[in-house]
C-alpha cells in the first residue's frame, strides 16, 4: 500500500492503567499530571472514566489541556448491565453528565456491557437495545456520540450481542468503539470483524495478543501475533478515519509492562511502527 494512501490516524491512550494503579480518588486528583504524561509521549488524545472528569469545572479542564500540549479528551467511558431495570432508570442522569462533555471538548461516550450479558435471553437482549437506543438518541441531542466498547463476551455466539445492537439501532444512535485486541481474544480475525462491522466503526482500541502457555494474553502493539499490516489494510478499505487508542488493561489477561507510563510508551512506539508506517 503506498504511504501517501495511508490515513494519518490520530493516536490516543486509555488512562486505565493509571486509574487501576492509583485508585479512583487519587487518579482523579492526579488527572492533570496523567494528561501531561500521556501528551509527553506523543499521544494527541486520551480516554478515561466519566466518573473521573471535572464535569462541573470546564475552565480547570481547559487549563489542564493547555498544560498538556492541548491534548484532547477523545472519549469518556462508562458501562453496566444495560438490560437491567435499574440501569435503564439511570439513563436520564447519565444524559445530564453526557450533556456536559462538549464543555470539555469531548463528543463521545464509550459504553461497555457487563460480562453477565453472556446467556441473557432474547427479551433481556431487546431491553438492552432499547436502553442503549434511548441513551444514544438522548446523547445525540447534545452533540455526543455513543459508541459500544466490546470485550470478548459480546462476540460469543457469532457476535449475537453486537449484531442485536447494530440491527436494533441506527448509526445516528449507536456507533461501535471496538477493541481489536478483545476481538482477537474472542476468536475473531480482526480483519473479518472490520469487514462485518466496519460501517459502524467510529473509534478503535488497539493492543496486541500473544499465546503464552496455551492462553491468549494481551501485550503492547507490536509485541504479539496480530497481523497489523492486514488490519491496517482492512481499515483502509473501510475508509476508517477515527481514533486509534492504546489500551493496556492490568488484569490477569495482561502480560505486558506493569507500569502505566512504560506500557504507554511501548504502545505508542508499537503503534508508530505498525500503524503509521514509513
Amino acid at each position: 500500500m503506498p504511504h501517501q494512501s495511508v490515513p494519518a490516524w490520530r493516536f490516543g491512550c486509555q488512562a486505565r492503567p493509571w486509574l487501576q494503579t492509583l485508585g479512583q480518588d487519587e487518579f482523579t486528583r492526579q488527572l492533570p499530571q496523567v494528561m501531561r504524561q500521556i501528551a509527553g509521549i506523543g499521544f494527541e488524545g486520551f480516554e478515561t472514566a466519566l466518573a473521573c472528569l471535572p464535569l462541573d469545572d470546564p475552565a480547570s479542564f481547559a487549563a489542564w489541556r493547555a498544560g498538556a500540549n492541548g491534548i484532547e479528551l477523545a472519549a469518556a467511558h462508562t458501562g453496566g448491565a444495560w438490560w437491567e431495570p435499574d440501569k435503564a432508570a439511570s439513563v436520564p442522569g447519565l444524559l445530564e453528565h453526557a450533556a456536559r462533555l462538549p464543555d470539555l471538548g469531548c463528543h463521545r461516550l464509550m459504553v461497555s456491557i457487563g460480562r453477565s450479558v453472556i446467556g441473557i435471553d432474547d427479551q433481556a437482549l431487546e431491553k438492552m437495545v432499547v436502553t442503549l437506543r434511548t441513551l444514544g438518541m438522548g446523547a445525540a441531542q447534545y452533540g455526543v456520540e455513543v459508541a459500544i466498547h466490546n470485550h470478548d463476551h459480546e462476540l460469543a455466539d457469532d457476535a449475537r450481542v453486537l449484531r442485536a445492537i447494530v440491527r436494533g439501532t441506527s448509526d445516528g444512535e449507536i456507533r461501535l468503539g471496538a477493541d481489536l485486541g478483545w476481538v482477537a481474544h474472542g476468536g475473531w480475525d480482526p480483519t473479518v470483524f472490520i469487514a462485518a462491522f466496519g460501517d459502524r466503526l467510529s473509534y478503535l482500541h488497539v493492543r496486541d495478543v500473544e499465546v503464552i502457555d496455551g492462553r491468549a494474553r494481551f501485550v503492547e502493539v507490536g509485541h504479539g501475533a496480530l497481523d497489523w499490516p492486514a488490519i491496517l489494510a482492512a481499515l483502509f478499505r473501510m475508509g476508517y478515519t477515527g481514533w486509534l487508542v492504546a489500551e493496556s488493561e492490568f488484569t490477569d489477561a495482561w502480560a505486558g509492562l506493569a507500569d502505566p507510563l512504560q506500557t504507554a510508551l511501548a504502545q505508542f512506539e508499537g503503534m508508530r511502527k505498525r500503524l503509521r508506517p514509513d
